[in-house]
């Protein structure tokens, strides 16, 4: 019988760093953005940048957000998946934007239901 018990706790450990360099991230983010409204500096933002440089990796942990928290996901989400979700969307709004990225997300495996 083969141990996967190392491959696991490897995996966890990646895991749990990249939880803790978004988590921080995210909340630096949203204190050196909560009293802008131009949403191109928001999405401009260093901690939002670092965010997406962290990679695709981080596409779980920024759904899981959205879904739980709301919040200004969708550039980062289009960044890292280079996909564009209201390019056939008739009348756009947030909501039936972030459904489309859930709905994505769970197609894709990123997410569980």
């Amino acid at each position: 019988m083969i141990n996967n018990k190392p491959k696991i706790e490897l995996a966890l450990l990646e895991y749990n760093i990249y939880l803790n360099k978004f988590n921080h991230l995210k909340n630096n983010w949203k204190i050196e953005t909560a009293f802008i409204s131009d949403y191109n500096k928001i999405i401009s933002n260093d901690s939002y940048r670092s965010i997406i440089e962290l990679g695709e990796k981080i596409i779980p942990l920024i759904l899981k957000d959205l879904r739980d928290n709301d919040g200004l996901w969708f550039h980062a989400l289009e960044q890292l998946s280079k996909k564009k979700i209201t390019l056939n969307m008739v009348n756009p709004t947030y909501q039936k934007e972030k459904q489309a990225w859930l709905d994505w997300g769970v197609k894709n495996k990123y997410i569980k239901e």
